[in-house]
């Protein structure tokens, strides 16, 4: 019964919205009808088609259309080089990303840390943040942005929707993707899962990708 479900008020709006527009591409059912259906469902119901609609999802199978009524918003610090890599294989996200500055701190790459380089890395990204400070005292706070290294995070909000997001989760979520837009790509889907529980969790595709096999 409904009392087994685990699930949120927004989720089962998300829910009407994307099952909506599943029954108008898969059954006859025009808008009016597609609600009233809905409105009979219990949230367990919805859950069950749900299931139906995504369980036979392949690795290069493409995401239901109906993924794209879903949107979100979301906020994150990611360094240069990510930043770069998300505008690269993002290209249907709509982004805000602040200028390039040093007030956000830096990402260590896991191997530079391994390797006991953390530090030459430090005093590279010293001697950049003591020039783009010159540069700003100068009045060229445009060419200090040229001087912040691919370490140094900018702030990033993204508008996506969940198409994008099994799309991003299947192409860089796994094991041999670039470990920081791998990071970021996570990060994304457990923001998703905690207003959203079940939109990503009961794709077995995605699962599979987020649990690292």
């Amino acid at each position: 019964g409904d009392h087994d479900v685990t699930t949120t008020p927004d989720e089962l709006r998300a829910l009407d919205r994307l099952l909506g527009a599943w029954l108008t591409q898969h059954a006859t059912l025009g808008w009016p009808e597609t609600e009233a259906v809905l409105a009979r469902m219990s949230a367990a119901e919805k859950l069950d088609l749900f299931d139906r609609a995504v369980r036979r999802l392949g690795t290069h199978d493409l995401p239901l259309e109906a993924l794209k009524f879903v949107r979100y918003v979301a906020e994150f610090n990611v360094s240069e080089a990510n930043w770069h890599q998300l505008l690269r294989h993002s290209r249907r996200v709509h982004f805000a990303a602040q200028a390039p500055t040093i007030d956000h701190g830096i990402t260590v790459p896991p191997r530079i840390q391994e390797a006991g380089l953390a530090q030459v890395l430090v005093r590279a990204v010293d001697a950049s943040e003591r020039l783009y400070h010159q540069l700003v005292r100068a009045g060229l706070p445009l060419a200090a942005h040229y001087v912040v290294t691919n370490a140094h995070r900018r702030r990033v909000r993204a508008e996506f929707d969940l198409w994008q997001l099994y799309h991003l989760i299947n192409l860089r979520g796994k094991p041999e993707a670039q470990w920081d837009i791998r990071r970021t790509v996570h990060e994304l889907a457990r923001q998703v899962m905690r207003v959203h529980p079940n939109l990503i969790a009961r794709a077995p595709v995605l699962m599979r990708v987020l649990a690292g096999a």
